[in-house]
């Protein structure tokens, strides 16, 4: 081949592989914020049956849409366990029928996030995660990795997942353009941080995305926080969130405008007795700041080993599994405001004497807390059940004027600088 036919076949190559001239990039979509409010009063609703199978259903999680209540779970009844999603009202009644997620092996740890565009759904498949954007009616996955434990989904097409121990992070913003062929070629996501990571959670500004994580450190495990950009690239630098010895695992993320929220569950087991030895700790990250405006211990009785985290732009809320004595657990609601102090009585939600429960997963809805999660009290296997946090619930005394006292600890506040350059 001369030289003439060789620069003639890389232009074409290179033709075909480029952008249509002209094109131009999507924005990003809008997100959806659910009107801010405030829940005075709060009053638990009934415990609503969401599942009746003939095997085990667990791991819910809950998302409000903007328009309905979205729930998943784990449906153990068949050859492999699957991704089940219903979308429901505040009074528990379907908007939908139940659906089954494409699948070909097993699932489990299944997330989902909404904006204006669609729901987006990843879980973990076997040993690879999966994708889907379950707002269109022809849902099809998408699988990367190779050995991956654990994910976390964003808006925006956000995943996080990690893989042999590194934590990767991918979104639609870093998608190029379509080539000459119409095609998009998926770039590598990008790899954010290594050694032994686990339990990512994934916020979005609709400018950024905030991702948490637990790490292994010297004696234990600390939540850690990074930023990442729309188009997949590391911002400021990693936030220490966690500033006490002991495990520290399973961290929450929500962010109100402001502030980022995180909340995540510490165990002590050398100093505590078993039934008490995990505790909630949350922590506020101003939305350019470098360090914590603060970190708490939140004053829980008994052990609170899962926790969620929610706000309705105007407050934070808290369901966790917390210990009970002398033996058993149940689930529990409480409102705290951005310092981490009460602003409402604990309620427990559990309104029946489940020999176990798990995973809650809270969400607001704009008129009160949606609420869900599983347990055993018909003794027929794990069920799913859904409550629904009822806001301004009498016209006389606010159960506010009943506030537990106020005794959790605060870490010592640093100096709180701020992304200058960026903001």
């Amino acid at each position: 081949m001369n030289m003439f036919k060789k620069i003639s076949l890389i232009s074409i190559l290179l033709l075909s592989c480029s952008a249509q001239k002209g094109a131009k990039l999507p924005p990003p979509p809008q997100r959806i914020i659910p009107e801010a409010g405030i829940c005075q009063n709060p009053k638990a609703g009934k415990n609503i049956r969401i599942t009746k199978t003939m095997a085990d259903s667990y791991n819910p999680e809950i998302i409000f849409t903007g328009r309905d209540i979205l729930i998943s779970w784990i449906d153990g009844f068949g050859r492999f366990p699957a991704i089940k999603t219903v979308r429901i009202d505040k009074n528990g009644i379907p908007r939908s029928i139940a659906k089954v997620l494409p699948h070909k092996a097993t699932c489990k740890d299944q997330k989902f996030a909404v904006d204006e565009n669609s729901v987006y759904g990843g879980w973990i498949e076997e040993s690879k995660a999966v994708t889907a954007d379950i707002g269109k009616p022809d849902v099809k996955t998408v699988s990367r990795g190779s050995e991956v434990d654990s994910v976390a989904v964003g808006p925006y097409g956000a995943l996080v997942f990690t893989d042999h121990g590194k934590l990767y992070f991918r979104c639609d913003g870093m998608l190029p353009l379509p080539n000459r062929k119409g095609v998009i070629v998926e770039p590598e996501p990008l790899l954010v941080s290594t050694g032994g990571i686990e339990s990512p959670a994934i916020a979005w500004t609709g400018e950024f995305f905030a991702i948490v994580w637990s790490e292994s450190v010297s004696k234990g495990r600390r939540i850690v926080l990074q930023r990442v950009t729309n188009n997949g690239n590391l911002f400021g630098p990693k936030v220490a969130v966690s500033r006490t010895s002991g495990i520290s695992k399973s961290p929450q993320i929500t962010f109100n405008e402001k502030e980022f929220a995180i909340a995540w569950t510490t165990s002590f087991t050398n100093e505590m007795e078993d039934n008490d030895r995990y505790k909630v700790f949350f922590a506020i990250v101003k939305k350019d700041g470098i360090s914590p405006l603060l970190t708490r211990q939140l004053d829980f009785k008994g052990s609170a080993e899962q926790v969620s985290l929610a706000t309705s732009g105007k407050e934070y809320a808290l369901a966790w599994v917390g210990s009970k004595k002398p033996a058993g657990s149940a689930v529990y609601f409480k409102r705290i405001d951005e310092k981490g102090k009460s602003l409402s009585e604990t309620i427990k939600v559990t309104d029946d004497e489940p020999a176990a429960c798990g995973k809650p997963s809270i969400a607001w809805t704009e008129n009160g807390y949606g609420i869900t999660w599983d347990d055993s009290r018909f003794f027929e296997g794990l069920e799913i059940f859904f409550s629904f946090m009822e806001c301004n619930n009498t016209d006389t005394a606010d159960l506010e004027d009943n506030i537990e006292p106020d005794t959790a600890s605060d870490s010592e506040n640093s100096n709180q600088n701020e992304l200058k350059e960026i903001f």
